[in-house]
């Protein structure tokens, strides 16, 4: 049996372990415009290095990853 993965419902905007708002991750290089806007907290960097099954929400409080749940 595979590992528990933490979900959130597509469109959540609301972190289910603390309250705390939810951010997507950009994976990739950003541009200027994407680091300002993970500055401003609009998005969480996720890094260069993407395996096709990376999370897509962070946490900005608490920091925890969440992947969206499948239909």
């Amino acid at each position: 049996m595979g590992e528990e993965r933490p979900t959130v419902a597509r469109g959540e905007k609301v972190c289910p372990a603390c309250g705390g708002k939810l951010v997507p991750i950009m994976y990739g290089l950003p541009s200027s415009e994407g680091f300002q806007a993970a500055e401003r907290g609009e998005y969480v960097l996720g890094g260069c290095i993407v395996s096709g099954d990376d999370p897509q929400f962070e946490c900005a409080a608490c920091h925890e990853q969440y992947y969206v749940e499948k239909p």
